[in-house]
């Protein structure tokens, strides 16, 4: 079976590694053909992590390339942040997006994975017309219950409707590098709602109690707040500078400090770390409620001090720390590549 993945690949960032991860894992755990679709370019830090075997089409609707969108027997559209994917417009090239048209009616199947936003799923019965095979993936449970508790949603409630978690490849759960430190770290695009504002006051907070018993460690953190932390026990690194996997092996806590009003979908990044056996801390908010057991796998704080005291409890409570790692790694077992992978291709057949 031909599994096409559409998605946008502007820049690296989670939904687009989600999308090169589920066509690796369709093609090498699932006995499928994986084909992955881009709208415009594929950066090469992208394309570096797509496996051997998996097809890849970028700037698919130039050059005579939409005939691949005909050659799949089933069609996967990561909608990511984008509300154009579910328009009919769209694929009919009347839209400024591009010219070339989709012959919808040689389509045999449309599944739209909603990872940002679900409302545009409002806009799917205009494209029933023409695909009579339409399936709904969400990523998180607030998603999933929005669908059948709103009355907008009403046309689409009755498709078939899947809640899935973002593919880990096993690379990420390596044994942690030996530290006399805890070490808390988040890691994450450099952009404003995902560093929470109030991070540098949490960090005072915690060094004024800990001193040096703990080290800081930030991958992708932003200018501004960067400045507002420095001192001996904290690093901050640019995005990307490190492999994921080996970034996590020398973190113990995961701090996924969001900015107080960001409902994030599904975060790859605190997904990642659970599965490399970090408690993670986040807020109480979105699909961070899916995945962090309050008081198991981690803690859902909803103020500063909520997050201060999360922080302090897993900096001096070691055995508290060693379970909750363990917890997590278990836990995160289900968002793996082989189980994702399968989940989807049985929800697409």
């Amino acid at each position: 079976m031909r599994i096409g993945i559409f998605t946008k690949m502007d820049m690296p960032g989670g939904s687009k590694f989600r999308a090169v991860e589920l066509a690796n894992a369709v093609n090498r755990l699932a006995g499928c053909q994986g084909v992955l679709l881009v709208e415009k370019r594929m950066p090469d830090k992208l394309r570096a992590a797509v496996a051997e075997g998996v097809e890849i089409h970028p700037e698919v609707f130039a050059n005579g390339s939409v005939e691949q969108f005909h050659t799949l027997d089933r069609l996967l559209v990561i909608n990511s942040d984008s509300r154009d994917f579910t328009k009919e417009s769209y694929w009919l090239g009347q839209t400024e997006k591009h010219s070339s048209a989709v012959d919808l009616s040689r389509i045999r199947n449309m599944t739209f994975l909603f990872n940002y936003i679900v409302s545009p799923a409002c806009q799917l019965p205009a494209l029933q017309k023409s695909v009579a095979d339409l399936r709904l993936i969400v990523t998180n449970t607030k998603f999933f219950e929005e669908i059948s508790k709103q009355d907008r949603y009403l046309p689409v409630r009755h498709y078939p409707r899947l809640r899935l978690e973002s593919p880990i490849g096993p690379a990420t759960g390596q044994l942690k590098t030996p530290s006399a430190r805890v070490r808390f770290g988040m890691h994450s695009l450099p952009n404003g709602s995902k560093w929470n504002e109030e991070l540098p006051e949490l960090v005072r907070h915690v060094n004024e109690q800990m001193g040096d018993r703990v080290a800081w460690d930030f991958m992708g953190i932003p200018d501004s707040l960067r400045q507002s932390l420095a001192g001996p026990n904290i690093t901050c690194r640019p995005a990307f500078s490190l492999p994921v996997p080996d970034y996590l092996q020398g973190i113990d806590v995961f701090l996924f400090f969001l900015g107080w009003k960001r409902e994030e979908a599904w975060a790859r990044s605190a997904a990642e770390a659970l599965m490399s056996g970090c408690p993670v801390i986040t807020t109480n908010r979105g699909g961070n409620r899916d995945k962090v057991i309050h008081g198991n796998t981690g803690f859902l704080g909803r103020t500063l001090d909520e997050m201060t005291e999360a922080c302090i409890r897993l900096a001096t409570e070691a055995g508290l720390r060693t379970a909750m790692g363990r917890n997590a790694k278990a836990f995160a077992r289900s968002f793996s590549s082989a189980n994702v992978a399968g989940r989807l291709v049985e929800f697409l057949q």
